[in-house]
C-alpha cells in the first residue's frame, strides 16, 4: 500500500528486507524514528538496517518427537463363544378368556346401575343402542343428549 507520508519506528527486529518494505511505501515523505536505548549512534542503526537474515524454513527445525500411538482397545467380545441350541419346547400359558361385555355394560343390562332416560338417535327407540340406559349421558326434555 502506498501512502503520502510514512513514519517508521526502527527496532532491533528490523533487518534489510523489513527496512526496504517500510521505507519504500511513501510518495512524498518518510520519517525514520529510533530510540537511543536501542541504537547508541547512527552507525549502529545503519548496521542493523543493512544486516542480512536468512529466512526460517520448516526444515531448519528438528522434527517433533514421535508420540507413541495409544494401545488399541480390547474387544469386549474377544473370548465369547456362542452355542446354537434350540430352545426347549415350552407352551405359552393360555390367555384368559376375555369377557365380551365390560363391567359397566353388565351392570346396565342387569339394572343395578343408575340409569337415565334413553337417548334417541332419531329412530324413536327402535335402535338397540338407544334402548340401553346410559348413566353418563343426560338428556333434555326433547330427548337430545347433553355431553
Amino acid at each position: 500500500m502506498t501512502v503520502d507520508r510514512v513514519h517508521v519506528l526502527a527496532t532491533l527486529a528490523l533487518d534489510r528486507h523489513a527496512a526496504y518494505v517500510a521505507l519504500s511505501r511513501h510518495r512524498d515523505r518518510v520519517d525514520l524514528h529510533y530510540g537511543r536505548d536501542d541504537f547508541a549512534d547512527r552507525a549502529k542503526l545503519g548496521r542493523m538496517l543493512s544486516r542480512e537474515r536468512a529466512k526460517d524454513m520448516a526444515r531448519d527445525y528438528a522434527p517433533a518427537p514421535k508420540v507413541p500411538e495409544p494401545a488399541k482397545k480390547r474387544d469386549p467380545f474377544a473370548g465369547l463363544k456362542l452355542r446354537m441350541e434350540p430352545l426347549p419346547d415350552r407352551k405359552p400359558p393360555a390367555p384368559e378368556k376375555p369377557s365380551v361385555l365390560s363391567t359397566g355394560t353388565r351392570q346396565l343390562l342387569a339394572g343395578t346401575s343408575r340409569s337415565s332416560p334413553p337417548r334417541s338417535c332419531g329412530t324413536r327407540g327402535s335402535c338397540a343402542i338407544c334402548a340401553l340406559p346410559t348413566p353418563w349421558v343426560r338428556t333434555t326434555p326433547g330427548n337430545r343428549a347433553l355431553n
